[in-house]
Parts: C-alpha cells; sequence; structure tokens
C-alpha cells in the first residue's frame, strides 16, 4: 500500500529520512557480519567494586576488543562464554575475561523508600514514596536534581537492592509508584529501602566481565568516621572534614562521591537510618545546605550506599578554585529519626572511583541517525553506493506494494555493492580483514 505524503509527493520528508537512515545501518551491520567494521568507537567504564555488568552504548554492533589499563600496562581482557562464569564470587584485582549477552534499560531514578507504604494483600500490589530531597540543592553538590517522577511510566522496572526484589511498574505519581515484586527475600517494600528504576525499554547492550572487582582495585578512602546515635543521645552524629586544592595530612582533595561503606556497630532495632550532608553555599561557609538520604542496614557487614545522584565535593567560586591554598569545609554524619531510646552506631568510609584503572571497550557502532539539516552522512564515501542502492531497494517495495523485479535487481546490486567495499578494506588495510569475534548484538 502507497502511503505517500499529503502534500502529493512520493515520499514525504519522514519517509525519506528513514529510509536514509535505515540504509546507512543496513550497510554498518551488513559489512560486521562479513567481518568488516566500518565505523569504530571507544567506551571507558570506571569499574565499581563487586559488580560485574555494565550497560554499554545503544550504537554498538559488536564489540571488537576490550583492554584493562593501570598507570602503566595495558591487558587484554579474552572473550569467554557466559556460562563459563560459574565461580560468581571469585574477586580480582583487573578483569580476565567479558562476554556480551542480554540487554538493559536505561537509569531513570535512584532514590530510598520513605514511611509511606502501602501493600494491598488481594492484588500484592505495593505502593511506596520515594525521598526527592535532592531537588532541593541549587548547584552547590554539583547536583542536577528531579522534581518528581514524571518520567517513570508504566511497564519500567524498579529494582530493590536492599531485598533483592524487582517488578514492573503499573502505576506512578510525583512521588511514588505502585509496583508488585518478586525475586527478592520478602518482596515487601521498607522504609529506607534502596531503589533503582530503569526504562522498561532494553536497549543497551551488557558486558559481563570476570571475575568481580575488589574494592581496593576499583576505589579510594577518602573520609574515614564513624556514628554513635546512643540511647537519649541527639538525634544527629556528625563528623567535620575540609577540602582544599593543596590538601595538608589531615584535608583532601575535592572529590565525586562514589558510594559509603557502612560496617560493624551496632544495629538500630528500627533498621532505618539517615545520612545527612551539611555543605555551606558559598566559599565564606554561609547558608548552610543540608542534603539527607535515608537507608536501611539489614546487617553489621560491610554495604555500600550510592548517592541518589552524582555529589561532588569542591570549592565552590573561581576565586576559589584559583587559591591554591583555598580550604572548605562539610560536615557529614547519621541523622536518628526514631525513638530517642533506641541505639545505632557504626564505621564508614567516603569513596571515589580510581580515575586511572578504566576498562576499555572497542567497538563497531551504527551511525548515527540523520536529524537535522546540518547533520553529515558519517559512513565512508566508499560506503555511499551501497546504502543508495539500499535505499533504491526500499523505494522499490513501496512503489510496488512489495517484492518485485526491481527491488530484486536493487538488492542484488547492493549486495555487489558490498562485496567490493570488503574487498577494498581488506587489500587497504590487513588488521581490518580479520574476522571480527563473535560478540555480535543485533
Amino acid at each position: 500500500m502507497r502511503t505517500g505524503d499529503p502534500n502529493g509527493d512520493f515520499l514525504s520528508t519522514s519517509e525519506r529520512d528513514m529510509i536514509l537512515n535505515d540504509a546507512a545501518r543496513k550497510v554498518a551491520s551488513d559489512l560486521y557480519r562479513n567481518g568488516t567494521a566500518l565505523l569504530t568507537d571507544r567506551k571507558k567504564i570506571q569499574l565499581e567494586p563487586a559488580v560485574t555488568e555494565y550497560a554499554l552504548p545503544d550504537d554498538l554492533i559488536g564489540v571488537q576488543e576490550v583492554f584493562w589499563e593501570d598507570s602503566s600496562t595495558r591487558y587484554e581482557v579474552e572473550q569467554r562464554p557466559l556460562q563459563s562464569f560459574q565461580d560468581i564470587d571469585r574477586t580480582g584485582d583487573r578483569p580476565i575475561y567479558y562476554d556480551v549477552f542480554g540487554q538493559t534499560g536505561t537509569e531513570l531514578v535512584r532514590s530510598s523508600v520513605t514511611g509511606n507504604t502501602e501493600q494491598t494483600l488481594a492484588t500484592i500490589d505495593q505502593t511506596f514514596d520515594l525521598r526527592v530531597d535532592y531537588n532541593l540543592d541549587t548547584g552547590e553538590l554539583g547536583l542536577t536534581g528531579y522534581d518528581d517522577l514524571a518520567n517513570v511510566n508504566k511497564g519500567d522496572i524498579v529494582y530493590n537492592l536492599t531485598d533483592g526484589s524487582s517488578g514492573e511498574v503499573h502505576a506512578s505519581s510525583p512521588t511514588g509508584v505502585t509496583v508488585v515484586l518478586s525475586g527478592g527475600k520478602s518482596n515487601v517494600t521498607v522504609p529506607g529501602d534502596q531503589i533503582v528504576i530503569e526504562s522498561g525499554e532494553k536497549t543497551l547492550p551488557i558486558l559481563h566481565i570476570y571475575p568481580q572487582p575488589t574494592q581496593s582495585s576499583t576505589t579510594e578512602i577518602m573520609v574515614t568516621g564513624s556514628y554513635d546515635l546512643t540511647s537519649g543521645s541527639s538525634n544527629l552524629s556528625l563528623t567535620t572534614f575540609t577540602v582544599s586544592n593543596n590538601p595538608t595530612s589531615t584535608q583532601v582533595l575535592p572529590f565525586q562521591l562514589y558510594g559509603i561503606r557502612i560496617y560493624g556497630g551496632v544495629l538500630s532495632s528500627f533498621n532505618y537510618e539517615g545520612i545527612e550532608i551539611i555543605a555551606p553555599t558559598d566559599s565564606g561557609g554561609a547558608d548552610e545546605y543540608h542534603l539527607i538520604q535515608t537507608f536501611r542496614r539489614t546487617s553489621t557487614d560491610s554495604m555500600i550506599l550510592k548517592p541518589q545522584e552524582d555529589i561532588r565535593f569542591r570549592l565552590y567560586s573561581v576565586a576559589d578554585l584559583e587559591t591554591p591554598n583555598a580550604t572548605l569545609e562539610y560536615d557529614f554524619g547519621w541523622v536518628k529519626w526514631w525513638d530517642a531510646a533506641d541505639t545505632s552506631t557504626g564505621s564508614y568510609e567516603l569513596l571515589k572511583l580510581k580515575d586511572n584503572t578504566p576498562l576499555v571497550v572497542y567497538y563497531a557502532r551504527y551511525p548515527r541517525r540523520l536529524v537535522a539539516d546540518k547533520d553529515q552522512f558519517e559512513l565512508p564515501e566508499i560506503a555511499l553506493e551501497a546504502a543508495l542502492l539500499h535505499a533504491e531497494y526500499e523505494v522499490h517495495l513501496k512503489a510496488e506494494g512489495g517484492r518485485n523485479n526491481m527491488s530484486a535487481q536493487a538488492y542484488a546490486l547492493y549486495e555487489m555493492e558490498l562485496q567490493k567495499i570488503q574487498k577494498f578494506l581488506r587489500t587497504r588495510n590487513i588488521r581490518g580483514s580479520r574476522t571480527v569475534r563473535n560478540v555480535m548484538y543485533g
């Protein structure tokens, strides 16, 4: 069926753009399947402690090489089938094997459950609110903030990191969601549970590495401390640390917070605690800003609590950045929101990711879509004829309402053009002639 433009043109502008974009992507993917990568790119991934799955870009066709680099050496990471990663508890200072398998969605929200939770036993639906205190920040801690959950839709996936359960969103409001959880310890939400919501559209390939990275190889301890909220004490336990461009032995360089490692001590009987960061909003230390995040500890074993959004402990003004010995103090500590007779103690470390040990992924990619008038055709000139022939094939399909002699001829010419490109590239570049590894993502 012909669906031409209302103005009488055979192809509408949107149809033309779609055909050209699809043709370019088809050329790139078909050549890759035959052992040639027209467009390549690389992605640096900062490894996290005990994390073995990482999202890859959505323009990926297939992974070609993976390396792990430290300050002086590059190590090749070999591809092995995922089913061979059997000892899942094994740890190491660097990854040895990798595989590409499965897809995931874009992270939409990272937050914690507040006290407004409700479970309907008849339907097993759970409705809970998420803390959105971070949106009160005006940029002092480097946060962007989110006003509500407007970008969360029915069908997105909720992960309860504390309980280990997950489920699909049935409904959402400006502050909370309704979901049925499964696969966890109790499959219910409790105040303080750490929640991540991902898009239901699984467009990002997953890179799996083995073994799981250790904390010492991936993070650096910036600040250490302890908290003591004993029975009858104050509801706040704070530690002060100082950030400086030229730190002394008791100060630290500005850093971006990766996470807070909490361990030891005595658990609150309510299993519901809070972290508070108090930061001055200017270099003079005035107008303090309070940032709160709740969490729940289920044991005294070590746990890493990630912030809801990026937090940067830094100097604020340009004058401070240019002053060698400028300093700024931050207060960090624990909040008690329960009965004063309760007790909670523990130790903590503020962690940053090491910046000199990335995992580098080299991959073949699709060309960027042509959207704006200024966008350029990314494929090299040798691929232009093949892209036009595939576009011609698509136009013939539309013109005749299906396959026909003209479309078959155009497709045959397209395949012949692909063979010419492969021969040219193999003659020009020996490295480009080798068969790419079987880590296809289609």
